[in-house]
């Protein structure tokens, strides 16, 4: 894969580009220097950002605020005491203040005085960079000569930290002061002090913008260097407050007598907009932070999905981005062929160095069955036909790759096999290498089928066919009716298993059914799949106690082979793995079994640090702790668990749309502790949203 050209308009950070960074700097403890940095394409660009007063290192920046969606304060009141203990503490007062913009990263360090004397203080900030590709980060040994070298170099009160990878790309971190006293640099060029000196009562400012350059062929510290914008700060701030504001007032109104899913609806709200990323093509859904900040198709599609009645517009742009990178030729090292629907895309030095797949990577059994659903849901949602026909050659040859290259010819079941070529073993959602096994714990043989991807399969031949036959292609729209009733019958006698009341995880190559009780098949009460009896007995043993711990469906039963309640996989709980259980208990009408999982996770919710869902907790049961233990490398905010608690309150409402038209279907189901709840402002309704 050739590495991507980067031009003039590569140069200076777009807003777009970047996750909101304030929201990576206030959830890691820099007490523990456990600093991720920041991450752009990639690249770790900023490794410490670490600020101090008077030796004491570093500060606790503790939010004592509610921090806004692209806006955060932290508030910390160092207690300064003179030497006769005359002067209380807390004398002296701190307020650190940081905004995204389009050419970086603006903070604002106020110091007040509060004393009756003047004080003295020396503010210090220490930063590094390193530039380690996110995957070095995360364990992978590179054939790159570590460390790398980056030169730094402090010119006309500008620090620049650059290195110039293998890849032929210079990276610099550039980073400028202001405030009215002179930075000194340490001579490692790793430290700037100011020395400040305060009058009683009065306030000082110390400023910097951070810029993240990206260039080719051009020599290091050329670059045009980042100029605090001579804009008042104050003046920037209340900028970026008004265009997040109009931000989300793109979202519906929920009312609601729970303050509990008020406050995380607020919050997922914001959330979501963090999370969306992109410029001319339209804003898509990064999957999350900090390990995840790139697109990946599947999450994309889940989330575009669980979010689908509250905003189509994003569907649809995750819509046209898949379209765009549906692949075109084969090439096992990136898994693609024609017709597959993307992975994952990133941009990093080892990426463009081609020693790992993923700079468009392919290695998803699912992306494209869903990238179907996806289309047909959108145009349920929106009765667009115009948009449902730009996108009908894309669905064509996703429909191709189906038949040529996923369906298995023997079992006609949707299969994948492992990479050899440095990309995933398992390309389901659950994608550990460990993920897939048997009753004895043995790995499952390749070629692989999936039960959800069964599903996902049926669901998309399913919804498609009476389109096919809209759009006058009525052979089609009669084999994939066919098709999906053979699939059907085939799911049903091949995985299910009488005496657990379940669906087998998946059936290896060997044609051996992985008989585990698993998360798995909850995704068939979406898809339509289940006649109502097998369902019943479904939603019913995902409940049981062996897979629900009290805050949600583990992804494997306790006391199944490879259970580990503190695994990725294979036994903790996912939000947007119960939010799809939740969606297709909804389908189905199984409303004690709804009440009992909607119960689990609201009140998982109000256990959470600012109502956010992690992207997954570990799965002990709900009395051995007080509260959800967190997975300790949970990405938080991450989109698809975000966006699970909007499938919750679809559930809620009972409110379907039909080819664009709004239908009410009346009252559906209200969990404990939700009394009444309104929805305003969904596009396309011409009525509240009501449940009481």
């Amino acid at each position: 894969m050739a590495s991507r050209a980067i031009g003039p308009e590569d140069r200076l950070l777009k807003k777009e580009d970047l996750l909101a960074i304030w929201d990576l700097f206030g959830t890691i403890d820099v007490r523990k220097k456990n600093f991720y940095g920041i991450f752009w394409h990639g690249m770790r660009f900023v490794s410490a950002w670490i600020w101090s007063i008077q030796g004491r290192h570093p500060m606790n920046l503790e939010p004592l605020g509610e921090p806004e969606n692209g806006v955060s304060y932290f508030r910390q009141y160092i207690p300064f005491s003179s030497s006769s203990g005359e002067e209380a503490e807390g004398a002296v007062s701190l307020l650190l203040e940081r905004i995204l913009l389009p050419e970086g990263v603006r903070e604002r360090l106020s110091i007040r005085n509060f004393s009756r004397v003047k004080r003295s203080l020396q503010v210090v900030l220490a930063m590094d960079s390193d530039f380690a590709d996110m995957f070095e980060v995360r364990g992978f040994v590179s054939s790159i000569d570590l460390p790398r070298k980056v030169e730094r170099v402090f010119r006309d009160g500008v620090l620049s930290f650059s290195c110039q990878g293998k890849d032929g790309i210079v990276r610099e971190s550039v980073i400028s002061f202001g405030g009215g006293h002179p930075a000194v640099v340490s001579s490692a060029g790793k430290e700037v002090r100011w020395t400040i000196t305060i009058p009683p009562g009065e306030e000082c400012c110390v400023e910097t913008v951070l810029a993240l350059v990206e260039t080719r062929s051009i020599p290091l510290h050329s670059v045009h260097e980042p100029e605090l914008s001579p804009e008042s700060f104050s003046s920037v701030l209340k900028k970026m407050r008004k265009n997040n504001l109009d931000e989300l007032e793109k979202w519906p109104v929920l009312k609601t007598d729970n303050p509990i899913l008020s406050a995380s609806y607020d919050r997922a709200c914001k959330d979501m907009d963090m999370l969306f990323t992109g410029g001319f093509e339209g804003k898509v859904p990064y999957a999350g932070l900090p390990w995840f900040s790139t697109f990946f198709g599947r999450d994309a599609i889940i989330t575009a999905y669980s979010i689908l009645w509250a905003r189509p517009d994003i569907a649809l742009n995750v819509l046209k981005y898949l379209e765009k990178r549906q692949a075109t030729e084969i090439d096992p090292f990136r898994a693609s062929q024609p017709g597959k629907i993307l992975h994952e895309e990133r941009s990093g030095e080892l990426s463009n160095l081609l020693e790992i797949p993923f700079g468009r990577y392919y290695g998803s059994i699912d992306s494209t069955p869903l990238f179907i659903v996806l289309a047909c849901e959108y145009y349920q949602r929106t009765g667009d036909e115009k948009i449902l026909a730009s996108l009908w050659p894309s669905i064509e040859k996703a429909l191709f790759w189906i038949d040529q290259y996923g369906l298995d010819p023997v079992s006609q079941f949707l299969i994948y096999s492992a990479s050899s070529d440095g990309g995933l073993i398992n390309q389901g959602w659950k994608d550990s290498a460990d993920s897939v096994f048997h009753a004895d714990g043995s790995l499952a043989k390749h070629p692989i089928a999936l039960i959800e991807v069964q599903g996902y399969l049926y669901w998309a031949w399913s919804m498609l066919a009476p389109l096919a036959e809209k759009f006058g292609a009525l052979s089609l729209s009669k084999s994939l009716k066919k098709r999906a009733k053979r699939l059907k019958e085939n799911v049903i006698n091949k995985f299910w298993i009488p005496e657990y009341n379940m669906f087998a995880m998946a059936i290896d190559g060997a044609g051996k059914p992985c008989v585990i009780k698993s998360s798995n098949p909850g995704h068939l009460l979406l898809t339509g799949i289940l006649p109502r009896n097998l369902a019943r007995r479904l939603a019913k043993t995902l409940l049981d106690p062996e897979l629900f711990s009290g805050w949600g469906v583990r992804t494997l039963a306790k006391g199944a082979a490879r259970y580990n309640p503190v695994s990725y996989h294979n036994g903790s709980i996912w939000p947007h793995d119960n939010g799809l259980i939740l969606a297709g208990m909804s389908r189905m009408g199984f409303i004690k079994e709804l009440k009992t999982l909607s119960s689990a996770y609201l009140d998982g919710i109000s256990m959470f640090k600012d109502y956010r869902l992690p992207e997954l907790i570990c799965g002990f049961d709900r009395q051995d702790f007080a509260g959800p233990v967190l997975y300790p490398t949970s990405c938080s905010p991450q989109a698809w668990s975000v966006a699970s608690l909007f499938l919750l309150i679809r559930s809620m409402t009972g409110e379907l749309f039909e080819k664009g038209r709004f239908v009410h279907k009346g009252r559906f189901f209200l969990p404990p502790g939700v009394e009444s709840l309104e929805i305003l402002g969904v596009k396309g309704a011409d009525r509240a949203l009501i449940s009481s």
